[in-house]
């Protein structure tokens, strides 16, 4: 069985996908956006919900994208149709997206206070001990400073009811409810 990962950067959403294969067949699939971002090992594994989800979208929608026979389920790699799925898979992840987030929470203005102070902690870390910063460091300087200035704005964080079950399993606590 020849097993395979591909990234692809999708632009039109500024959102990277990983691709899962299993002898050319699509078995998972997880993204996180920013095209450029690294996210690391965070994202090294398929989202199972997202993937049947997406899935079904391909099933239920794919000839709409002009892919013959999607109705059968299964997308193969590599294909003549690979720009379409990619972009049904993409606009899917919208769907998903809009149809699971369901729970919001309100930060509190202590919580915005200690992920303020944690951001500028971070930040003067990398101006001490960062000589000569390449343009990736200027861009993370800037996000830092542009996060700690969004800390003082109301921050609504929304989780889909899936994410908010399994935050205990993810993150080794409950998820926080906040009065």
């Amino acid at each position: 069985m020849a097993k395979q990962k591909i990234f692809i950067e999708v632009e039109k959403s500024d959102r990277n996908l990983i691709l899962w294969f299993n002898d050319h067949k699509l078995v998972g699939l997880n993204y996180w956006q920013g095209i450029g971002d690294s996210a690391g090992d965070l994202f090294d594994l398929p989202d199972p919900t997202l993937t049947k989800y997406c899935l079904e979208y391909y099933k239920a929608k794919g000839e709409d994208y002009g892919i013959p026979d999607a109705s059968e389920g299964d997308m193969y790699f590599p294909g003549p149709y690979f720009e379409e799925e990619i972009k049904c898979i993409d606009d899917a992840i919208w769907e998903y997206l809009r149809r699971e987030t369901k729970h919001k929470v309100t930060l509190p203005k202590a919580q915005l206070d200690l992920i303020r102070k944690a951001l500028a902690h971070y930040r003067n870390g990398m101006e001490q001990f960062i000589g000569m910063p390449t343009e990736s460091d200027d861009h993370a300087m800037f996000d830092l400073l542009t996060l700690e200035a969004m800390m003082s704005y109301e921050i609504t964080v929304t989780l889909s009811d899936q994410s908010v079950a399994d935050f205990l399993t993810n993150h080794g606590m409950d998820f926080p409810d906040y009065l």
